[in-house]
């Protein structure tokens, strides 16, 4: 402040500088210092932003203290404070056995088929709305309906067949396989006192390496492949059947399954196109036809190695005959305790006509792939809407 003194007979002039005033002054000074903690676990630091990561879930609280000095010539000094509490939460994916996914645990690889089950591991607080999100093709199982329930007639067994989807991804737990191999990306959401948290994995799948062979024979008039009777045939009696199937399949190296690298192999053969006739001594031609993907006969076709087909279609009371097969076989794999995937097709045809002439029977018409190669099924599988004995669905046009 300043202050102003006039007497009698002359003048005085006095100034005083007292704090806060600008003769000698230097600006205040502060100082900031924090502190976290949690439990029995803190730590501390200086700035006006707190940067620090709690060991564990539970809640905690930081506090900040502003030490300060007021302006020179004043030396007074004083603190302010301030703070709050948190409370940490988290997000893990592991698997059944709680461990997080990663090489060292190595949990991070599968094969394909193998049953995956992870969780959402939470703490800390009340997670919901989960919600997994997948990379690659993925299944949740493959589906074939039940066999015959009437002892020796198929047609009303295995009528369908197909994968089932993985659709349950909104539960703190997801199971699916892959069918497909390459690096996946596993994401799991949850809302934790409105705020979403998220975790992910990253898992490697393989697949086997395999490659299905086939030889095929010829169309011929003959005792058919299990001699019960003549007619037209892929593959007679005494011959090499109509069409063999062979494959050879390797393992991928590395710890998958738990370290379990067995596996099994079936197969299943499916009719595209199947369309047979039968002209009758009356001179009526009789037809069968199948509509849409059918199974042929039975699932699976065969568990063997190599596997093999002879269609034929008899001519005992007919004048003519013919028979056009077109057919997909597939080689399914399932590691131990996993699901069904495909590897590989191989798609194949025969036809053959053939009619009763006064030397007997002549073959007028005859076709068949020749040792058809196989390809990779990728990600497509078998599906089936009947089975080719089903004769109340397929039956003669006209009846017999």
């Amino acid at each position: 402040g300043e202050g102003v003194d006039r007497g009698v007979g002359g003048s005085r002039l006095g100034a005083r500088r007292g704090c806060g005033g600008e003769v000698g002054g230097t600006p205040p000074g502060y100082g900031v210092t924090w502190t976290a903690s949690e439990g029995s676990w803190s730590t501390n630091g200086t700035g006006l932003t707190a940067n620090f990561t709690p060991p564990s879930c539970g809640g905690g609280s930081v506090s900040f203290v502003c030490n300060y000095t007021n302006q020179y010539p004043c030396t007074n000094t004083g603190s302010s404070g301030t703070g709050c509490n948190f409370t940490v939460v988290s997000l893990n994916i592991t698997d059944g056995s709680g461990n997080l996914i990663s090489s060292a645990n190595s949990n991070d690889t599968v094969i394909v088929g193998e049953q995956v089950g992870l969780t959402a591991q939470t703490c800390g607080g009340t997670f919901s709305n989960y919600q997994w999100t997948v990379d690659g093709t993925t299944e949740s199982g493959f589906f074939v309906s039940p066999g015959p329930t009437n002892p020796g007639y198929y047609g009303d067994g295995w009528t369908n067949g197909y994968p089932v989807a993985l659709t349950d991804t909104t539960n703190s737990g997801v199971s699916f396989f892959w069918v497909d191999e390459g690096t996946k990306s596993v994401v799991c959401s949850a809302i934790c006192g409105g705020i979403t948290a998220n975790a992910s994995a990253s898992l490697n799948v393989l697949k086997p390496t395999s490659a299905v062979f086939s030889k095929t024979a010829n169309v011929a008039l003959g005792n058919n492949i299990n001699n019960s009777y003549y007619g037209l045939c892929f593959g007679t009696n005494g011959g090499p059947p109509g069409i063999v199937f062979s494959n050879d399949l390797v393992m991928p190296s590395g710890y998958y399954n738990n370290g379990n690298t067995n596996y099994n192999i079936e197969w299943i053969q499916l009719l595209t196109t199947w369309n047979v006739s039968q002209t009758t001594v009356d001179g009526i031609t009789h037809n069968r036809n199948t509509s849409g993907v059918v199974l042929d006969t039975t699932y699976p076709y065969d568990v063997s190695n190599p596997t093999d087909d002879s269609p034929s279609v008899g001519t005992d009371g007919a004048l003519a005959v013919s028979d056009n097969q077109i057919s997909e076989m597939w080689l399914m794999f399932r590691p131990e305790g996993g699901q069904w995937v495909p590897l590989r097709i191989v798609e194949w045809n025969w036809l053959g006509s053939a009619t009763n002439s006064a030397s007997g029977w002549v073959l007028t018409d005859s076709s068949h792939s020749n040792n058809p190669p196989d390809s990779d099924a990728g990600t497509t599988y078998p599906i089936w809407t009947d089975n080719a004995l089903d004769t109340n669905a397929f039956y003669w046009k006209p009846p017999f």
